[in-house]
């Protein structure tokens, strides 16, 4: 796929009139995908009416409202002998709002969508971020939807056994208009991104725990919710609270303002098992922050070994040290990689995101 540089501007691409229902699996915003998806329903052109619908109130529905933009509630429960009286409340819902298209982000809501879809004649996207095989239900999803979109390679790979035309957009985010900042030290790690087992944040924390001892002034921040299991919460607690360092790792929960966090620390670790795109990269670079990162799903899409930073092969944690070691000892290097990840984030701007959803969603109108 053929990327440019771009700003956030409205898309040039005229659009036609539409009322599009945007729909969320999750009420809150848990992860990259959540956000993605709000991003691009408060910056569609004007011509374009998005309309919100998600399980249960929530952290979504109360933005949405606070935006002016008109939400609903659609039950989504798990597949299995309820989906049939879910899917006649949606066939009821749907017919009241009269949408032209619907995007449905993740698979539940993509099978609700798609079949109600159907029923009524309005196209349904599947809007997929996770690059592991759903078995069954993607064979489902196929036949279901018109269209799927996936924010990257890695991911659209998961389709790759079937007929049906898949295109890679990849998320966007605001870029400011300069990324270089003076508020560095060169003493502070940080980790963002959810608290989960897949996420991987224990191995930031062995990462700071290996090099503190070299760098008596490093810092380690780490902002994020705590993800769906919470015993690996507990057991990561429990895990800075033993450290000998422990004094030097601050956990700060879910911020509503990472970016800065992004604007004092030095380097971003990202030690995910899997990352369907890594948004968290972006928004990282988008301020001049070079990244250290496990070579995994779409991340070598975003991050150039030894350009932006350092890519690692998954389960290497010395190499990790390594690359962040020699981060720590470079000053100029930081500011190389940070300065070419500025230039790198715009590539991934929130105006190329959305000019390239507008332009599906005028092929599906056509009935291209």
């Amino acid at each position: 796929m053929k990327m440019y540089l771009t700003d956030d501007s409205p898309p040039a691409i005229p659009c036609p009139n539409m009322k599009v229902v945007c729909i969320s699996q999750f009420s809150d915003f848990v992860g990259g995908g959540e956000y993605s998806i709000f991003d691009l329903m408060t910056h569609l052109p004007a011509d374009v009416e998005p309309v919100l619908l998600v399980p249960a109130e929530g952290e979504l529905s109360a933005r949405a409202k606070s935006e002016g933009i008109a939400w609903d509630l659609a039950p989504m429960p798990r597949i299995g002998i309820a989906s049939l009286a879910a899917l006649w409340a949606w066939r009821t819902l749907l017919a009241d709002i009269k949408p032209d298209l619907l995007h449905a982000n993740n698979s539940r809501p993509a099978f609700y969508a798609g079949i109600t879809g159907r029923l009524l004649g309005i196209p349904a996207i599947f809007h997929c971020r996770i690059a592991q095989r759903d078995g069954l239900m993607d064979a489902i999803l196929v036949r279901l939807v018109r269209a799927i979109v996936c924010n990257s390679r890695a991911v659209a790979s998961r389709f790759s056994r079937f007929r049906l035309p898949v295109q890679v957009v990849y998320n966007g985010i605001q870029v400011p208009e300069s990324g270089k900042e003076s508020c560095r030290t060169g003493s502070r790690l940080l980790f963002a991104g959810r608290l989960s087992e897949e996420k991987q944040p224990h191995v930031a924390v062995d990462v700071f725990e290996a090099l503190a001892g070299e760098f008596p002034g490093l810092q380690l921040d780490v902002i994020g919710q705590s993800g769906p299991d919470p015993a690996y919460a507990q057991l990561l607690q429990a895990r800075i609270a033993s450290s000998p360092f422990h004094e030097r790792i601050h956990c700060h929960g879910q911020v509503k303002n990472p970016s800065v966090f992004y604007r004092v620390a030095d380097i971003l670790t990202v030690p995910s098992l899997h990352e369907g795109f890594g948004r968290v990269l972006v928004e990282a670079m988008a301020t001049g922050l070079p990244v250290v990162a496990f070579k995994t799903g779409g991340i070598p899409e975003v991050l150039e070994d030894g350009k932006q930073g350092f890519l690692i092969p998954p389960g290497e944690h010395s190499k990790m040290v390594s690359a962040v070691r020699r981060l720590l000892e470079d000053a100029d290097l930081r500011l190389k990689m940070g300065e070419t990840g500025y230039a790198r984030a715009r590539v991934f701007s929130l105006g190329k995101h959305i000019e390239k959803i507008c332009q599906l969603y005028g092929q599906l109108l056509k009935g291209e």
